[in-house]
């Protein structure tokens, strides 16, 4: 499991490349932090951002410092998965993909409709999707595994 000091090392090379590249005109993307081999890029927070204020979210402070906080921890949940070999299989994150997709059609009425409104097929949207629900799925299974001999008992 990542140590304390693993963690606030993260952090503070995090707030290093946040406030260090401050200077420069033109950033085109850049690497705002790293866990294990995962890197959380400039573009995923502001996409995400984006997102969020597209539907209506609003997180808590600055959002954009929370975006960050949720990758991080997501990041360091999915690092321990991967030491700890923890792993989903291909048929779950293709039924959760399925189940989102049913979702998201129901919301929008029809299979064309949702094609039309991400400009591709539902392949190419299951595809785009995929990472992302693999790793929400690692990342519960690995909390699950934390907090599953956790008891809570009142003082």
């Amino acid at each position: 499991m990542m140590t304390g000091k693993s963690l606030l090392s993260t952090l503070l090379l995090a707030g290093t490349l946040l406030g260090g590249l401050s200077g420069q005109s033109l950033i085109l993307d850049r690497v705002v932090a790293v866990v294990g081999e995962f890197v959380i890029l400039q573009s995923d927070i502001e996409s995400l951002n984006l997102q969020n204020k597209a539907q209506g979210i609003s997180l808590p402070g600055d959002e954009k410092c929370a975006i960050l906080e949720n990758f991080l921890s997501e990041k360091l949940l999915i690092n321990q998965a991967k030491i700890d070999s923890i792993e989903i299989s291909e048929s779950s994150v293709e039924m959760e993909l399925d189940n989102r997709l049913s979702y998201f059609i129901s919301m929008i009425g029809s299979p064309e409709a949702l094609e039309e409104y991400f400009g591709k097929t539902i392949l190419e949207i299951k595809e785009d999707m995929r990472s992302a629900v693999r790793d929400a799925s690692i990342t519960r299974q690995m909390q699950s595994t934390i907090t599953g001999e956790v008891t809570v008992t009142p003082s």
